[in-house]
């Protein structure tokens, strides 16, 4: 184990997290776990499980947009809405930016996708970009 980790737990974080963050990973792990925190208290779903979610997405494309995934913008998704049926399974439950996961809303996967083409086919620039900035919008 190296001596810039404390223990294995943060040796295994620290694989996923020194090549994003650099030296600035210490943080990125404080912030990741209190996440995965919020994450449990809301969805139920045991630590370790969102533990894995998260280290199997990290630093990799939201596959929406393309966007890196790192703590400051990953976002837990329902699959399917909780307004539609949707259930905090982890099979129900994805990673995603945050910024998707707002547009997404209560789109499943296919609608919004669906949604994304129509708007990128018909809309000049501008008006993708009034759209999008529109359903981004918290309280939409």
């Amino acid at each position: 184990m190296s001596k810039k980790f404390k223990n294995k737990k943060q040796e295994k974080w620290g694989e996923i997290l020194v090549p994003v963050h650099k030296n600035w990973w210490k943080k990125a792990y404080d912030k990741i776990r209190m996440k995965i925190s919020n994450w449990k208290t809301d969805t139920g779903i045991d630590r370790k499980v969102l533990e894995k979610m998260v280290i199997d997405k990290y630093g990799s494309e939201c596959i929406y947009c393309g966007e890196e995934l790192t703590w400051k913008n990953m976002g837990l998704d329902h699959k399917f809405s909780q307004n539609r049926g949707g259930t905090d399974t982890k099979e129900n439950l994805e990673i995603i930016c945050q910024r998707c996961n707002r547009r997404k809303s209560i789109m499943h996967k296919g609608e919004y996708l669906q949604f994304v083409s129509f708007v990128e086919q018909y809309f000049d620039e501008d008006v993708q970009q009034y759209i999008f900035g529109q359903l981004s919008k918290k309280n939409f």
